[in-house]
């Protein structure tokens, strides 16, 4: 202070002077006097979660911060808000919206933390042109704040839209199955979320593996129509359950796909929930080929010999042919088939019309006497075979035929 003086003298009342002589200025400071407790509020710095571009042009800034300090018997924070910006209309829980520059917190329901209490904004910025906010908390009544750290300020850069797009997080949930399948008819829903207010139309693009097809598709609050593998839904009234039918062939598995098509005028920002797929799995076929009727005596003879048949069901219609095997499986012989049969070596191909509902085969065979004989019949068309078997008794006469009648006729009754 150059030739100046400074004098600081202490009064008896125990006031400090300062005294500068040359100016006759005096400061007095008076310490602290009883009256409200001291407290040290402080706010740390606000970083941005997550920053979105509303459909009607406004930015929403999701701010997260945290304050010290806060006294155990304060039931509620008070923050103010300044600059040209404004709170969000829809706080996070716990914080309630006053107006537009005004928000509290209530106090957890465990009490402040004695460390640092976390604290979100939601935060809305109206205009393109950048903006400094400051948020502060506001000292309790009753509360002497010792230090001016109670606010903290950030930056908000509004996102340029340069295609006029609105920003917006469709969201849809995973594909599910509803209820069992029916043979192969598969029912799927899913549910639609996040749909703007003033949105009338959204389509999906369906993903179909051979041999699956998309049969309809119906919403519980929209009108939905399939083309091919899109799906149309209008007349929107907000939020909807989506539900596919599909039919799938009868084996294996089967990947189905769903994707969301963010419609015109809007630009999605988290595509990750936009899309779903699951996998259908079918039953293994029941067997088509098979016996209604399975080998039976159907009546014995002179000579050893022994008429027996089976009912052949199963044959896929535009059929002509199956192989027929009837073989002895020891001493036994088999002495014909089938009229519409070709033998050879013991083995028989059947003709069989396409519009056939069931199909007989009876067989003569031969049984030595005294013997007992198994007799298999096995049927194949294509990978699909039935066979079925019979033991013929011939170790005494009329045992063979579960009370057959035995004919002693010289010839075959065929």
């Amino acid at each position: 202070m150059g030739s100046d003086e400074l004098t600081v003298t202490v009064t008896a009342d125990g006031h400090e002077e300062m005294v500068e002589s040359d100016n006759s200025v005096t400061f007095t400071f008076t310490p602290p006097q009883p009256g409200d407790p001291e407290i040290d509020l402080s706010m740390s710095e606000l970083v941005v979660k997550s920053h979105v571009l509303k459909e009607n042009g406004v930015d929403e800034f999701h701010l997260s911060g945290s304050v010290q300090g806060v006294p155990q018997d304060v039931e509620a924070l008070t923050f103010m808000i300044s600059g040209d910006v404004s709170f969000g209309a829809q706080q996070v829980a716990g914080c309630e919206y006053v107006g537009a520059r005004e928000i509290t917190c209530t106090r957890p329901g465990n009490g402040w933390p004695t460390g640092t209490f976390p604290v979100d904004f939601v935060v809305w910025l109206a205009g393109d042109v950048q903006e400094v906010a400051t948020i502060e908390v506001q000292v309790p009544d009753g509360y002497t704040d010792v230090a001016d750290n109670n606010s903290a300020i950030v930056t908000l850069v509004p996102k340029t839209d340069t295609d006029g797009e609105a920003e917006h997080d469709f969201a849809m949930s995973e594909l599910k199955q509803v209820g069992d399948n029916a043979d192969t008819s598969f029912t799927l829903s899913t549910s639609i979320s996040n749909v703007p207010a003033d949105l009338k139309a959204l389509s999906f693009d369906v993903t179909l593996p051979t041999g699956v097809t998309l049969e309809s598709a119906t919403g519980t609050t929209a009108t939905c129509t399939v083309s091919g593998t899109r799906i149309d839904c209008v007349d929107l009234a907000g939020d909807f359950d989506l539900t596919l039918d599909l039919t799938v062939p009868d084996t294996g598995e089967h990947t189905v796909g769903l994707a969301l098509v963010v419609p015109a005028g809007y630009s999605d920002t988290n595509d990750s929930n936009d899309s779903s797929s699951i996998t259908l799995k079918t039953d293994e076929p029941v067997q088509q080929l098979r016996f209604s009727s399975e080998l039976s005596m159907r009546k014995d003879h002179k000579n050893n010999e022994f008429k027996i048949g089976a009912t052949l069901v199963g044959v896929p219609s535009g059929s002509t042919k199956v192989q027929v095997s009837m073989k002895a499986a020891d001493d036994g012989s088999v002495v014909s088939g089938p009229a519409n049969c070709t033998a050879v070596n013991g083995a028989f191909t059947c003709d069989v019309e396409p519009s056939f509902d069931s199909f007989d085969l009876e067989f003569v065979v031969k049984v030595p006497g005294k013997k007992q004989e198994t007799f298999v019949l096995t049927v194949t068309h294509g990978a699909e075979t039935a066979t079925s078997s019979l033991v013929i008794d011939n170790t005494t006469p009329g045992s063979s035929g579960d009370g057959d009648e035995h004919h002693d006729d010289d010839e075959h009754d065929d």
